[in-house]
């Protein structure tokens, strides 16, 4: 068999192929119009009156850049709990005000400082 086009190589054999034919990447304007609910069955319809498609198309930006904003707020706030279990003190803390001390030392001048207070 020669090199043919896939529609010629399939019809002109006599064993049905069970090879699929390569699947088409989507393209960008196409998820674009799914994130933008455009009907496209109705497509060159709605282009036809051009003033229904500049509303159509501004409605869905619109739609499309507040669902965006609302992904990346709930991003930044799931981030920012994240940050706010992390324990960001780790030391030495007095017992009798709850200062924590970055060293043992320091703790120690820290709690010599207490008992100079009460005298």
């Amino acid at each position: 068999m020669t090199n043919l086009p896939w529609g010629q190589a399939q019809a002109e054999s006599n064993k049905p192929d069970l090879r699929q034919p390569p699947a088409t990447p989507a393209r960008r304007r196409s998820s674009c119009r799914q994130r933008a609910n455009i009907n496209t069955t109705q497509l060159e319809t709605l282009a036809l009156d051009r003033s229904a498609w500049q509303v159509t198309c501004a409605t869905a930006v619109s739609q499309i850049h507040q669902t965006n904003q609302d992904r990346r707020s709930e991003r930044r706030t799931q981030r920012h709990q994240r940050a706010v279990g992390i324990p960001l003190v780790s030391g030495f803390p007095c017992a009798i005000c709850g200062r924590v001390c970055g060293s043992r030392i320091g703790l120690n001048a820290h709690e010599k400082w207490h008992q100079r207070q009460r005298r």
